[in-house]
This record gives C-alpha cells, sequence and structure tokens, in this order.
C-alpha cells in the first residue's frame, strides 16, 4: 500500500478500497533477472514453461506434473481452466515460488533447500508443480460471478482485490498444502515439525480466538496461514466429505457481498468460519494431547529460560574449549539473529549480529565459526549468492571468505582450518558430466581460497555436510528422487559415499558426529526426536528422546545431549544427560504407514492414479540409486522479445491527500518491461493531468520514456516595482515529455541492508498560456535537467521493531531549466536512525534542504517535508531539523467481525522546526517556523486481508511564519494511513 495520509475531508473507506490493490499485485522485482538470458518455452494451451538450457530438466519435470493434475483432476476444486506461464527462475539461491496476479503468471525458483524438515522430502520440482499448480487452480475456480466482473472491468488487480476481500490467506496455502500431501507419499502434512509450533500450543492449553489466529499477533506466537490453513482444510475433507468445491464457488461468485467465504463454508458444514475453526482445533487438540499423554517422556533440563519476547535459538554446539558452553544463535520479537555464547548457568553472551542465512547453518571449532549469508548482484534483484563468512572468537572480527559464491551449509574441520560446503549452481551449465553442478567443495578457512572439490554423482541434494572429529571424512545429507540418507564421505578422496542410514521419505536434520556416533533429529516417530546411529555403516539406529512435540538440531556438550525444542513461547534449548538416553533401537516405519497419516489415504481414485503414475509406496524396496521416473522431453522454442508476453493487466484507482487517479498498469512475463498509463486529477491545484510511463529494465541501467499533459495552477510572487510585491495566480497547460536512466542498486551487508537508485532524465516542457502576466520560462516551452538519488542502509528489523534501529537514508533531487529566465529546484533529505531506550525503540533524526526562488515564474512540483502542521510558507530557501521517537504503546490483538484488527498500538513523538530565507527585496530575510506533536498509530488489517496502519497526528505550532499561512496553537488532526516518515 503506498503511502495515503489525509485529512478527515476525505474518506477512510476510499482510501482503503481504491488504493488496496497497488501494491502486492503488481509488485514484481523489476528487472532483476539478467537480460542476456536465452529462454525457451515449452508446454501448450494451458500451461507453458519459460525456461533456460541449464533448468530443462526442471521445467520438463514440473511440465509433466501441471499435464497429469490438468489431465487427471486430482482432488478437484472445479473444472475451470485458464492458461498460465511458468516461469523457471534459474538465478537465485532462495527456494520458492508463487503465483501471482498483474500478470498472471508463475515462478518457480530452481534452487532446492538444504533444510528438508519443513518442505518435507518431495523433489523439490514437485514440491513447487503441485503446490504452485493449486494455487492456478484456486485462482481459475475463483474467478466467477463477481470476481469475474472485478476482472473485466478492473483486469488483474480487480480480481485480485476480490479474491482477498472474499477468500482468507489460510485457505490458499492451506488447501494447497494438503495437495501435495494427499498426492505424494510425503508432504508437510506429514512432516512433524510443520505442526510442531500448533501442538505445543494444545500442550500449553491455548487456542487463540479466530481473529487472531487469522491475523497473528506481534506479543504471542501464532502459527501462520499455512499449518493453520492445513488444520482447517483437512478438518473439513475429512469430516464434511470435502466442501471445499462449493465454498470455493460460493465465495467467487462474491454474493453476498458480506463475508462470502464464511456464508458458504455455513452452507456446506452448518458452520460460520469462527465456529469450524473451534471445532477443527477442539478435535486436533484432543487427539494431540492423547498421542502425548501416551509417551513415557525423558525428564530433559531447560538452559534457556524464555521470557515475553518469543526467544528461539538454533544450532547448538560445543564451545569446546573445556567448558560447558554453547554456541548458539539467538532471535526474539526485539532482537535481529545473533550468534551468542550460552554458559552452563544459562547466561547469554552476544558475539555477533548476523545477517541473513538460507539455510540457517552454522559451523564452530576452534574458536571460530562460519555460516552462508545471501548477497545480491547489485544490478539484479534475483541474481542472488550464498557467501562464505568467518567469525573469530578472540579477535572478534567478521570475515567474509567468498564472494559471488552459492555455497550452502558450510562446515568448519576440528582444527578450524579447513571449510566443507556444498555447492549448487542452479543455472549455470556444468563443466563436463552430468551432476557436476552439485559439488562438495573444500575452502581454506584463513585465506578462502579453494582447495578441491568432489561431485556426489546422482544426487538431487547434498546438505549440511560435517566433519567426523579426526578430520577424515565428512557425513552429508543426501537427497535423491525424494529420498533422504546420511551418507559418510571420504574427505580427501573419492571412494563411494557409505551409506549410514536406510532411504527413507521422513525428515531428517543436520547431522552432527561425535564419538563414534552420529546424532540426528528425525520424525521416524511423528514426533521429530533425536537419534543416532553408528559411524561404522551398520545402520543401527538408535532412539535417545521422547518429546511431547520436537526436539532438533542436537549437539553434545559435556557429556549431556543438548538439542533445540519448540515451546509456546519460544523454541529454547534444553540438555538430556546420558543416563535419561533411551536407547532404544528402532525400525524405520514410512511416513505413509504411520497411524496418524492414513486418512490421507482415502483421497480418491484420481489422487492414487497420480501417485502410482509418479511415485513408488515403499522406497526401501527400490534400488538405492533410484531415480524418478522418466519425465518425456519437450520439444522448445526459443522465447524473445522485448515485447513478448506483455499485456496491460489491471486498472487501479488511487485516491490520496495529492491526487485522485486511474492508473492501466502493464507489464510482460520477464518482468523487465514495464507501462503505466494514468489519468487523474491534482487535487492541489485542482487540475486534471494524464501521463504514460514506459521502462525498459533488461538493461542496466535501466531506460525510461514519458510523455504527459497538465492543466496547472499555482502561485508565484511578481514584484511589479522596488517596493511591491504581489502573489500572482499562474494557469497554464503543460505538455511534458522526455527520457531517463536510472540505475537501482541493491546489497545485504551482513545484518545491514543497501539499496540506492540514482536518475538522470531530460525534459521538455511546452507550455499553452494567456495574457502578459501569464509569462513563463522561454515563453512557450523549456529543457529541464532533472536529477535525483535515493539511498538507504539500514539494520535488520525484529518483529517488534517500529524502524530499523541502525542506519542512514539519504534522498535528493535536482531540477533546472535551460533557459536565459533560469527556473531551478534542489532538495535533499537525511536522517540517521538509531537505538531508543526500550529494544523496541526508535529515534528517527533528519536534517532537509529546499532551494528554489519563489519569483521564478515555473515552480516544479513541491514534496518538501515543512515543519508539520504548517502550511507552505513562503521562502527562496528551506532548511529543516527534524526528531522523531517511536515507540509501542499496546498489543492488543482484539478486532471487530472479520472488519478490522489491531496487533499494534504505537506513537511517534517529533519536533521539527524549518529555517526559512525570504526573497531579496525583504528587509529581514530570516523566518523560522516550528512545531511539536504526537502520532498515535493503530497497526491494523481491515477485512483480514490488508495491513494498514490508520492513526491520528496532533501537531502543536510552537512559531508560526510571519505572513500568517498558519496559526500559531493547536493545528488540525490529521488522518495518517501510513508510517509518519
Amino acid at each position: 500500500m503506498p503511502p495515503c495520509p489525509t485529512r478527515f475531508g476525505v474518506s477512510l473507506l476510499a482510501c482503503i478500497v481504491l488504493g488496496f490493490g497497488v501494491s502486492p499485485l503488481h509488485a514484481q522485482d523489476l528487472g532483476g533477472l539478467p537480460g542476456t538470458l536465452e529462454w525457451e518455452v515449452l508446454g501448450g494451451d494451458s500451461v507453458r514453461l519459460i525456461t533456460t538450457a541449464p533448468t530443462r530438466a526442471f521445467a520438463e519435470r514440473a511440465l509433466a506434473i501441471d499435464e497429469a493434475l490438468l489431465e487427471l483432476q486430482p482432488v478437484s476444486l472445479g473444472t475451470r481452466v485458464e492458461r498460465i506461464d511458468v516461469v523457471v527462475q534459474p538465478t537465485t539461491v532462495v527456494s520458492n515460488g508463487f503465483v501471482g496476479l498483474e500478470p498472471y503468471r508463475s515462478y518457480l525458483y530452481a534452487q532446492a533447500p538444504q533444510r528438508q524438515t519443513v518442505v518435507s522430502t518431495n523433489d523439490w520440482a514437485d514440491v513447487l508443480a503441485i503446490h504452485e499448480y493449486r494455487h492456478v487452480e484456486q485462482y481459475n475456480n475463483l474467478n466467477r460471478g463477481w470476481t469475474r466482473f472485478a476482472d473485466v472491468v478492473f483486469g488483474d488487480g480487480g480480481r485480485g482485490v476480490l479474491n482477498g476481500l472474499s477468500t482468507p490467506d489460510w485457505f490458499f496455502e492451506g488447501d494447497a498444502v494438503y495437495y501435495e500431501t494427499a498426492l505424494t507419499y510425503a508432504g508437510r502434512g506429514r512432516a512433524p515439525s510443520f505442526t510442531a509450533l500448533q501442538r505445543a500450543l494444545a500442550q500449553d492449553s491455548t487456542r487463540y480466538p479466530y481473529l487472531k489466529a487469522r491475523n497473528g499477533s506481534l506479543r504471542s506466537r501464532v502459527p501462520d496461514h499455512y499449518p493453520l490453513g492445513y488444520a482447517l482444510v483437512s478438518h473439513g475433507r475429512h469430516a464434511y466429505r470435502d466442501p471445499w468445491p462449493s465454498v470455493v464457488q460460493g465465495a467467487g461468485k462474491f454474493w453476498p457481498p458480506v463475508f462470502p467465504f464464511s456464508l458458504a463454508l455455513k452452507r456446506a458444514t452448518g458452520h460460520h468460519t469462527p465456529s469450524f475453526y473451534r471445532e477443527a482445533y477442539d478435535s486436533l487438540h484432543a487427539v494431540w494431547n492423547a498421542r502425548v499423554a501416551a509417551l513415557d517422556l525423558t525428564p530433559a533440563e531447560t538452559l534457556t529460560p524464555l521470557g515475553k519476547q518469543l526467544t528461539t535459538y538454533s544450532a547448538p554446539l560445543p564451545a569446546g574449549d573445556g567448558t560447558a558452553d554453547v554456541i548458539a544463535v539467538r532471535r526474539s520479537q526485539v532482537r535481529i539473529p545473533e550468534l551468542v555464547r550460552v554458559s552452563a548457568t544459562g547466561e547469554v553472551t552476544v558475539l555477533t549480529k548476523l545477517g541473513i542465512s538460507l539455510d540457517g547453518a552454522l559451523s564452530y571449532a576452534n574458536r571460530r565459526a562460519v555460516w552462508s549469508e545471501l548477497r545480491f548482484n547489485p544490478r539484479r534483484a534475483n541474481e542472488t549468492y550464498s557467501v562464505l563468512v568467518r567469525y573469530d572468537l578472540p579477535t572478534k572480527r567478521r570475515t567474509e571468505l567468498t564472494a559471488e559464491t552459492k555455497l550452502f551449509s558450510p562446515g568448519l574441520s576440528p582444527d578450524g582450518n579447513t571449510i566443507v560446503a556444498v555447492e549448487s549452481r542452479v543455472g549455470v551449465p556444468p563443466e563436463g558430466a552430468a551432476g557436476e553442478a552439485l559439488k562438495l567443495v573444500y575452502y581454506d578457512a584463513n585465506s578462502g581460497e579453494r582447495l578441491r572439490e568432489r561431485a556426489v554423482a546422482g544426487a538431487d541434494v547434498i546438505a549440511f555436510p560435517r566433519w567426523t572429529p579426526d578430520g577424515a571424512s565428512v557425513v552429508a545429507l543426501e537427497k535423491r528422487a525424494g529420498l533422504l540418507r546420511y551418507v559418510l564421505l571420504d574427505a580427501t578422496g573419492t571412494a563411494a559415499p557409505q551409506p549410514l542410514t536406510p532411504w527413507t521419505r521422513h525428515a531428517l536434520g543436520e547431522p552432527f558426529a561425535h564419538a563414534g556416533y552420529l546424532y540426528y533429529a528425525a520424525s521416524y516417530t511423528g514426533i521429530e526426536n533425536v537419534f543416532r546411529v553408528g559411524l561404522d555403516g551398520t545402520q543401527r539406529i538408535e532412539q535417545l528422546t521422547q518429546v511431547p512435540v520436537a526436539a532438533s538440531q542436537p549437539s553434545i556438550v559435556d557429556g549431556r545431549l543438548v538439542y533445540v525444542a519448540t515451546a509456546a513461547q519460544g523454541d529454547p534449548l534444553r540438555t538430556l544427560a546420558p543416563e535419561h538416553w533411551l536407547r532404544e533401537e528402532i525400525e524405520v516405519v514410512e511416513p505413509v504407514d504411520l497411524p496418524q497419516y492414513r486418512p490421507l489415504d482415502t483421497v480418491g481414485a484420481a489422487a492414487m492414479a497420480f501417485r502410482e503414475r509418479f511415485y513408488t509406496r515403499a522406497p526401501r524396496s527400490m534400488e538405492r540409486a533410484q531415480t524418478l521416473p522418466p519425465t518425456p522431453a519437450q520439444a522448445g522454442k526459443p522465447y524473445r522479445g522485448l515485447l513478448r508476453g506483455f499485456s496491460l493487466y489491471t486498472l487501479q484507482p488511487l485516491v490520496n491527500q495529492t491526487e485522485s487517479s486511474l492508473t492501466v498498469y502493464g507489464g510482460n512475463i520477464l518482468a523487465d518491461v514495464q507501462a503505466e498509463l494514468t489519468a487523474g486529477y491534482n487535487l492541489n491545484e485542482r487540475k486534471g493531468f494524464g501521463d504514460a510511463e514506459l521502462t525498459v529494465a533488461r538493461t542496466w541501467p535501466w531506460l525510461s520514456l514519458d510523455v504527459g499533459f497538465a492543466e496547472r495552477a499555482h502561485n508565484r510572487l511578481v514584484t511589479p516595482g522596488d517596493t511591491v510585491a504581489r502573489l500572482l495566480r499562474t494557469e497554464y497547460e503543460q505538455l511534458r515529455f522526455g527520457g531517463s536512466v536510472s540505475a537501482p542498486v541493491r546489497q545485504q551487508t551482513g545484518a545491514y541492508a543497501l539499496t540506492a537508485t540514482p536518475r538522470l532524465g531530460v525534459r521538455r516542457y511546452r507550455f499553452s498560456t494567456d495574457g502578459p502576466e501569464q509569462r513563463l520560462p522561454g515563453r512557450t516551452g523549456f529543457t529541464a535537467l532533472e536529477g535525483d538519488v535515493s539511498l538507504q542502509w539500514t539494520l535488520r528489523q525484529a518483529p517488534k521493531h517500529i524502524l530499523p534501529r541502525g542506519g542512514v537514508t539519504l534522498s535528493a533531487q535536482y531540477r533546472t531549466a535551460f533557459v536565459d529566465d533560469e527556473s531551478g529546484q534542489f532538495a535533499v533529505n537525511a536522517g540517521v536512525l538509531l537505538p531508543g531506550i526500550a529494544r523496541s525503540h526508535t529515534l528517527y533524526l533528519q536534517a532537509r534542504a529546499r532551494v528554489e526562488a519563489v519569483t521564478n515564474a515555473y515552480q516544479f512540483p513541491d514534496f518538501f517535508r515543512y515543519a508539520r502542521g504548517h502550511n507552505k510558507p513562503l521562502h527562496d530557501r528551506a532548511v529543516g531539523f527534524s526528531a522523531d521517537y517511536h515507540l509501542p504503546l499496546l498489543y492488543p490483538d482484539v478486532g471487530v467481525t472479520g472488519l478490522v484488527y489491531v496487533r499494534r498500538v504505537r506513537a511517534a513523538l517529533w519536533a521539527d522546526v524549518t529555517r526559512l530565507t525570504l526573497p531579496e527585496f525583504f528587509r529581514e530575510r530570516d523566518d523560522r517556523i516550528s512545531s511539536v506533536g504526537v502520532d498515535l498509530t493503530f497497526d491494523a488489517t481491515f477485512f483480514n486481508v490488508q495491513e494498514l496502519p490508520v492513526g491520528v497526528r496532533v501537531p502543536y505550532v510552537v512559531e508560526a511564519d510571519r505572513f500568517g499561512f498558519t496559526a500559531q496553537g493547536f493545528g488540525a488532526v490529521e488522518l495518517l494511513v501510513a508510517l509518519p516518515l
């Protein structure tokens, strides 16, 4: 949502409804992909896969699955089919996928994740193809009735607004998770880590009201819409014989126009959404708690007691310096991720702040820690890297060892001198034999020099390589055809991997090798527990813990088992003494054969036919070198052309403090061409305008062409005599056309993010005026040079942070006209963000300046922020200073029947002062205006869909300007619908 500050005279409802579709729907990463990629297209009328040669096999597999889903219609929501283009994204290290509107398309990010405990063990291409195509089915079958009408009139934006207002996000994601689980023998629905927080809340006898479960919280730990949706969708299918096709039909029709999804659910099940939620969770809590009651739990001790800030720990490792201390990662509602040292008594010492890690892995040895962090190609947002970072405890020095690499889950050798990491160069053609795009690589931990590498033939994923205590071998998690096992690899040779565990579809976590055993977490029992297996290859698996919810990421510290637990208030570290280890040998039972997952086998003949086409039920009976069923090769065609896949996809209205407008947006599937056509009314000048802009981002820098027509009206100061001055209302018609070059850059530097966008353009202005007093520069027009730059370098934010608690901001604009009667404007704003008193507080200090002669006949648009509570004063130059102190007041977590839900109430205490310089003919040229005030803001969600901060500003004018544009004292209360920045 763009900023929409307004006074009470402008309707809040208009701001919400008319502005709603602007932000999430057409927000693509414009220019995010390299323009040099050679694309090709596979597929037919309903699904087209757009891919590159290195990701062709991935695309062929996804296309085969999507075509089977079209043919078989398993667990169908309806029969509506619309064509969609699916782009296989080859250049990012992020593992993700989405289906979106504006334009209607899907993106599959081909990089498989390292961690298998959340997205399940299904092959990554299968996970994305099944899950994302389910979203396609949802969009297609919702597009009916009034939703279809909004699509025809407003395009994708109108369709998206009605989808958001009618259908909860939990249904979109929960139904897709159910789909991927029902159609395979794995899926997130069979991964206990996926439901761990829900089960922890059940153990704590906590069931949040529906509005809180639906909208989330900043003070309570609330499962997100994925597990919430899976629980509700599963309950509907098992208790009410699949009501969802009729619910989707009713929601799509959007009639009646108030809560159509809930009313359709009521017709199908007898329950509105809140009571349906209560029934589902009452049933689940009873089942979950009964299972736990039958367990003989191991008596662990809590090393890190939890407080009110929902603290979570991860990656616990022994400090290894003769103490019982633990090195771990900590984060909370008021803390960004940080590396910490935890003493045997639970005392925590912060070592350093962490950047973005895609795999969450940490390795530690000999007083050194290593991990991987996300980096960007500064010019391309979707061309990303994963680099190695080392931290030395004695010197407190942080070193970035590699650049522009794609390295994951690094492991540090026992002596701290060698790093082994996974290199997964998705989208890069292998250099030689197949499989060489996936390697184990070894680096010198001191210099960052690449030492050697080895390919693991046939593996789809290699994850979490970790050294054995003697430094002679490496243990790693291997994934092939949706199956997992641990293998032992010779660290210096090329001997075949030695299997340590049998193939399984169970989720397996990070390994930890100690004293002849491999310790790891697995979902063998239907609850994530800690197990161990010998490094001798006997494959004798022992269960060590019996926990009620989850035990993950184990290590051995001073002889005790340390692991991460899951609780209602966070993820603490717990320890288990050796005398309490179970040491019970187990026989692995596959997820599909566990009793709690058997209802997923009653999904119907079409779903079973899909399973039989792509999967084998019993992995233990398969060859260990198995591969996925062959996918028929598809005939591809080149996908070229700057405007290939271009469409004008939506019409969106906008109302804010300065304008009322309608904009038609357009773009192409690869998100490197964007067009905007706008017709609007300038509320400041009370005149109409029209603009058109085309941006080409396939190149870098980006190139833009724009043209605009506007009726202009503004005041200027004229001096017909030496002692006489008066304001003149200037009205004219303006035609503007020109072009610009912009060079946006982006980078992640540890815990800080940098974004900068310089732009330089040339525009020609032509005027049509009447009367001698209306003369403008150049009489009929002029040419202007226009440049601006914006920059932000800010610290990562924790959930409760209102603003970043560190960083700098800068924006500057320069406009100048090449004419004798020169017109020009310069404005700059610089700010610094500082920590406040409490960990959720931020102090924002800003300084700004503006220069533009008020006697200039032509005035460039003015977006300078004067002292709040003041109207625009008369001046040639302005210098302003402001201080804003942001702090939370309450976390109410209250709502009104799906209309509005408030998570937080916060305040900003502010003070402004602006020094003004008047035109030269004034004897006393200096003037000053100042004000203080408070902004009270409610962080609210409207209609369970749109997060929109709404508040009021109460300004007090301390010093008024000398011309009486603003009176001293309390000013008019303003309505704020944006962060007050």
